[in-house]
């Protein structure tokens, strides 16, 4: 099931016209969700809410061995009113995490030109969403920006702090950027780490016939 945080993020994708399903991190999507599903232990709650028209918090609370919690915040720079929706009227189906259809080329072509001028001119402005989350007592700290640059680019920067858990130990923090390019058929992921400065380039591309349903 999406977390709420995770929810407003795919109305942004979709808001925007960017194709979450050519993310190499989705790649396993659905042989997770069917296969590698997480077991609930313990209690936990959760209250989520529109703060404005562009900003959104939720604040959770987990007991297992003890009391923890998290408080996330997200900003996005357009209005997601088109593609969100309350609790009283959302589909049950928009964040449970099953089995998967992805579109095939010709699909994702076909989307494409049916794209509104709000979606198109949207990803032109270059949207961005800001996020941040912070974990008690442990005050770890985790972010993460995602900004369009064009209709088929996009920068995403994570970065997450452990705090000094020892007298001897440093705060530290790791960095990772991502530019992500996408087509109907592949996309790429030229990536940079602060940890050790490494450097890396993923590469997706969908199989098959391009005259699939």
């Amino acid at each position: 099931m999406l977390t709420y945080m995770d929810y407003v993020q795919r109305c942004f994708y979709d808001a925007t016209g960017w194709n979450d399903d050519m993310s190499y991190e989705q790649i396993l999507r659905t042989s997770n969700n069917l296969l590698h599903f997480p077991i609930p232990s313990g209690f936990k709650l959760s209250v989520s809410s529109k703060n404005t028209e562009y900003s959104y918090s939720s604040i959770n609370f987990s007991q297992l061995s003890r009391l923890t919690g998290s408080l996330s915040y997200l900003y996005s720079s357009i209005d997601l009113k088109d593609h969100y929706q309350p609790s009283q009227t959302l589909p049950l189906r928009s964040v449970f995490e099953d089995y998967h259809f992805v579109r095939s080329p010709r699909q994702q072509r076909l989307h494409e030109s049916q794209m509104t001028p709000l979606q198109i001119s949207m990803a032109k402005s270059r949207p961005f969403i800001f996020y941040g989350k912070m974990y008690f007592p442990s005050q770890f700290l985790e972010g993460m920006m995602i900004k369009r640059l064009s209709n088929n680019v996009q920068l995403m920067m994570k970065f997450i702090n452990t705090p000094k858990l020892r007298k001897l130990a440093n705060n530290s923090t790791i960095l990772t950027l991502y530019i992500q390019r996408q087509t109907p058929r592949s996309s790429t992921d030229f990536i940079f780490s602060s940890n050790e400065a490494l450097l890396g380039l993923r590469y997706l591309y969908k199989l098959g016939s391009d005259f699939s349903p």
